[in-house]
């Protein structure tokens, strides 16, 4: 490896983060960085990871996804060092001419080269040329080695590098980047999309963000973080009706950088706003830390439905091929469909079921036995200390109260003869319309798409318990965590901290690719 010439190159990299314990490496599974390394190492692209430079901007977790992760290294290039060099000048040679720099990956360039059976001795016999029939170096023209192809090859599916450029030596993939844009997936459903907005403009700006986290105690001891844009957009419109049941929205977030955890504890907290569960100043109430030191115990929303967008840099652009874009959207092409007609099966066997017909004596015990389920997953989950507010939003009746909901439920609804029958998708609308009831199906935690909502009655989030504060949980620290952090801390400078890191990230992010 050492005789070639190597090139400090970035590459952009997709994934589905569904099977993949997360991005970076770790012993403990199946990452993506793993299979990344054992691509490079096999076709010979670099000698071992600790030699090769290696940075990335964003470390994604289990079962998050990215379209635009970007990790940059040194690499082996087929582009031989200067044409005057001697033996010694090309053996370890990193970087070189400026110009190669922009250099697409579909473009050649002329270099000069010893002729073959031509033993070079040192650069005025090269100049020379020895014999003046047989000149020592001659011209020939060479293109840069395919690396999306031949990484592709090497890679699972799920995995593909779409592109790269040559990049400065000092290029940095996590320093020099500008932002990090993710987007989280979700059905409309019933929620409230302007409460959700209106909560997600509370984000902006800087502000401490460790109630909406989890705190890494051994490697982060600074939780504020800047959030650049928050907007919930819509993706797709699947819906035939007005109330946009089905159509998937997503929200993009941007910010400087994030905390680990940090987008699905804000998408859990926009659920409950989006459900009418929180008031959109929850947020407020949550990124005030004087006022609410420790957080409040809640779940994160799931991790499959979060994508790492884009990564963004002030000066790095990415060459693409055509020949590798065709492939890739060959690829991307027969998984959607595969992908759509999976889909279209599911919903076909909903609307199946939706013309079913049931006896109306019998949904007012599937009425009873959804009150008590209720009920119990109050009961499990200690929310009995306030009062229980059943999801009914017809009558405001408490969970287990039987008589004026079941009388309302047979007048008004049911009041035709027992045997009677009515389809199942008007049982549905009854169901949502008067008690406030949906089909949701409770996966194992982190495994699911769907939001939170359940039939199970809420505690308002400031009356939950709490965890113990970063101070309580930084004097528990014991062992190897609290090692870890010691070591974080001496290498910081106290001392004009602010500017020399404002300075630092400065001269970062006018490293790249231009």
């Amino acid at each position: 490896m050492s005789k070639y010439r190597q090139r400090h190159v970035a590459l952009h990299v997709q994934y589905d983060g569904a099977k993949y314990l997360g991005f970076a490496s770790s012993p403990g599974g199946e990452t993506v960085e793993q299979h990344l390394f054992d691509a490079l190492t096999r076709v010979n692209l670099i000698e071992s990871r600790q030699t090769c430079g290696y940075s990335r901007c964003g470390r994604t977790d289990k079962g998050v996804s990215a379209l635009g992760q970007v990790v940059a290294l040194w690499l082996r290039s087929s582009i031989p060092p200067s044409s005057q060099a001697t033996s010694d000048e090309i053996s370890n040679v990193k970087g070189g001419d400026e110009s190669l720099l922009g250099l697409h990956p579909e473009d050649a360039v002329t270099c000069s080269v010893p002729r073959k059976g031509k033993k070079q001795t040192d650069n005025r016999e090269a100049t020379s040329g020895g014999n003046e029939d047989e000149p020592s170096f001659v011209t020939k023209e060479f293109k840069e080695m395919d690396y999306c192809q031949m990484l592709n090859r090497c890679l699972p599916d799920d995995i593909r590098v779409i592109g790269w450029t040559a990049v400065t030596d000092e290029f940095s993939a996590r320093f020099s980047a500008t932002h990090r844009t993710y987007r989280y997936f979700f059905l409309k459903k019933d929620l409230d999309l302007e409460r959700m907005q209106s909560a997600a403009d509370l984000l902006l700006g800087e502000h401490d963000f460790r109630n909406l986290c989890k705190m890494d105690m051994a490697n982060v001891t600074n939780f504020r973080r800047e959030i650049i844009y928050a907007k919930i957009i819509q993706i797709a419109n699947h819906s035939q009706g007005a109330s946009g049941w089905d159509d998937v929205y997503a929200l993009e977030i941007r910010g400087v950088a994030f905390l680990w955890h940090m987008v699905r504890c804000i998408m859990a907290v926009l659920f409950l706003v989006g459900e009418g569960k929180e008031q959109p100043q929850i947020v407020s109430s949550l990124l005030d830390i004087d006022t609410l030191p420790a957080k409040p115990d809640y779940s994160m929303a799931p991790d499959l439905p979060l994508v790492l967008h884009e990564c963004g840099f002030d000066r790095l652009r990415f060459k693409y091929q055509p020949s590798v874009l065709w492939d890739l959207t060959a690829h991307y092409q027969a998984l959607w469909e595969d992908h759509i007609l999976a889909a279209a099966r599911v919903r076909n066997s909903l609307l199946y079921l939706r013309g079913l017909s049931v006896r109306k004596q019998d949904v007012l015990g599937l009425v009873q036995l959804l009150d008590e389920k209720a009920k119990r997953g109050s009961k499990r989950k200690g929310e009995g200390v306030v009062s229980l507010q059943n999801k009914r939003v017809a009558d405001g009746t408490s969970i287990g109260s039987k008589s004026r909901a079941t009388e309302e439920c047979i007048s008004v609804n049911y009041e035709c003869a027992t045997t009677k029958s009515e389809s199942w998708l008007e049982v549905l609308d009854n169901l949502h319309n008067v008690h406030g009831y949906r089909p949701y199906k409770n996966a194992d935690k982190g495994k699911k798409y769907s939001t939170t909502s359940t039939v199970a009655a809420h505690i308002p989030l400031l009356q939950r318990p709490r965890g113990d504060t970063y101070e309580a949980k930084r004097a528990n620290l014991k062992g190897i965590k609290k090692e870890r952090l010691e070591r974080h801390e001496a290498v910081r400078k106290p001392e004009d901290a602010s500017k020399s890191t404002a300075d630092f990230f400065g001269k970062m992010r006018c490293q790249g690719s231009l």
